[in-house]
């Protein structure tokens, strides 16, 4: 999770051994500098400043960071929860990457967004690379500072790119899809309840099955190995949720509406999602 502290901290690991070792260790005096909190919302500093364009210097265009907090909220959220659910270092540990990983699309997704009027429609080919690119700038910007310590930061920057790739492609088909068979305002509410459905469905129905399978004992072996399927899951499934945020954005406000139609086809006029 984002850590977000400066100046002087005294940290004291504890730990309950029992009756091998007093609970609590020693002190240690740390200094963290002001710019090492700051580094995990670099991308937000750019962001302000594009909302400052004249393009966007209105209510409507501010209102992008409206999904954009909601997500930071959510997954603030969920991380603790699931956090204090997982046992092992390691599922808790892909929670985190996982969450920073939406974050990090979020940040990407509003700051396309910002500059999507820009953006020619053309040709989808060229579309799709455009926006491809942005968000993998984005991204990679906000890895490169931000990077885990299991991988140096190049594999992390493809790690991203992959993840990147597969949504955009995944998104795009499944659009490409759904726009041969409805039209319009049809469409668009088709195309909201599958990134919604697809987004939650499936780890709504594993973590189902894991709850279940918790009550087993003999399966009990398996049940960690299952809870990383669920987390791997979510890294497909869930930067879904994310896109429908900013897509429920997108279908309420005129001015966003154009730029999402810019930037993923998108039909203009904004409608209520049911």
């Amino acid at each position: 999770m984002p850590f977000y502290a400066f100046g002087t901290m005294k940290v004291v690991p504890a730990r309950d051994l029992d009756a091998l070792g007093p609970p609590v260790g020693e002190p240690v005096t740390v200094n963290v500098p002001i710019w090492d909190s700051l580094r995990s919302v670099y991308l937000w500093f750019g962001l302000l400043a594009l909302l400052l364009r004249k393009a966007n210097r209105s209510r409507a265009g501010w209102s992008v960071l409206a999904p954009l907090l909601a997500v930071y909220v959510v997954l603030g959220v969920a991380e603790r929860l699931l956090n204090a659910y997982f046992i092992f270092n390691l599922h808790q540990y892909l929670c985190s990457i996982i969450g920073d990983l939406l974050r990090f699309l979020a940040v990407s997704l509003a700051v396309l967004l910002s500059v999507a009027d820009l953006l020619p429609v053309k040709y989808r080919l060229i579309r799709f690379l455009l926006v491809f690119l942005m968000l993998l700038v984005a991204g990679v910007g906000q890895v490169a500072s931000n990077a885990w310590p299991m991988f140096a930061g190049i594999g992390w920057a493809i790690c991203y790119g992959v993840f990147l790739f597969i949504f955009l492609a995944g998104q795009s088909g499944s659009s490409a899809i759904l726009g041969r068979l409805f039209r319009g305002a049809q469409f668009a509410r088709w195309r909201a309840r599958f990134c919604l459905g697809f987004g939650l469905g499936p780890i709504l129905v594993l973590g189902g099955l894991e709850c279940w399978l918790s009550g087993a004992k003999q399966l009990q072996s398996r049940l960690e190995l299952f809870r990383l399927l669920i987390l791997l899951s979510a890294a497909l499934c869930l930067p879904y949720v994310v896109f429908y945020g900013f897509m429920v954005l997108a279908r309420r406000n005129q001015l966003y509406s154009a730029r999402f139609a810019r930037a993923f086809g998108e039909a203009e006029q904004p409608a209520k999602i049911t």
